[in-house]
């Protein structure tokens, strides 16, 4: 799996660009799809897709073997900066996730973002499959390019959302397709970030089996086996 390197400033002035790309921001459950399941293998093999490190692991194993400190940039942490930044403020965003009226209003007083520059769909919840139908993604699509959007950020976590954004990929007019996970979820609060102390030791995973063990469990055993794949990465500076 190859990951670039680079820095939240870098990425805000490469999204300013005219060019149409998938940002993914990986961690080590990542690792563990790439190599069992096809349908995430080929979505991040894709060439219209950028993926960044958000494991700490994974930024500590680069670090290593290149000699120089490789710093993760997580997914929730990414959308907030771009939010955050007033050039951002002024455009117009999609957010494609679990979220209503309610979490896009936070959102929309948080980042003191225009409501009506705000536009979101809360997609079916699929159980047996990561792939959504073929008349779902007609219906995403069309909404998407109704609200003539300048960036579209999905929150549906992985496999599903990056299968997804490949999926939307030619038939969305917006330039940036954003996968950020749990990013909608911390902002408005469904979920808690874990301190930034245990961030910082890369104990993330640690805090949300203690506090949702009903359904983080299996993917934090996913996320140990991704380990035994790490070994495999490959780091190039994004330009």
């Amino acid at each position: 799996m190859l990951f670039y390197r680079s820095n939240i400033n870098y990425l805000k002035k490469y999204i300013k660009k005219d060019k149409k790309v998938i940002f993914n921001f990986l961690n080590m459950y990542s690792l563990y799809l790439y190599n069992t399941n096809k349908l995430f293998y080929n979505s991040i093999n894709n060439k219209n897709n950028f993926n960044f490190i958000d494991g700490f692991p994974i930024s500590a194993y680069l670090s290593i073997i290149n000699f120089k400190k490789v710093k993760r940039i997580q997914g929730p942490y990414f959308f907030e900066q771009i939010l955050s930044d007033n050039y951002f403020k002024k455009k117009k965003h999609f957010l494609l996730g679990n979220l209503g009226e309610k979490e896009v209003s936070l959102i929309s007083k948080k980042f003191n973002i225009l409501i009506k520059n705000i536009s979101y769909y809360n997609p079916p919840f699929i159980k047996d499959t990561i792939k959504f139908n073929k008349n779902e993604i007609s219906k995403m699509s069309k909404k998407i390019n109704a609200s003539k959007c300048d960036y579209l950020w999905i929150g549906i976590g992985n496999p599903k959302q990056e299968i997804l954004a490949n999926d939307l990929f030619n038939i969305v007019k917006v330039k940036f397709i954003f996968n950020v996970g749990a990013g909608f979820d911390f902002i408005s609060n469904k979920k808690k970030h874990a301190p930034k102390f245990i961030q910082k030791i890369g104990f993330e995973w640690f805090y949300r089996l203690v506090t949702d063990f009903k359904h983080s469990f299996k993917k934090v055993i996913n996320s140990i086996k991704g380990f035994i794949f790490i070994f495999s990465l490959k780091l190039k500076d994004f330009k």
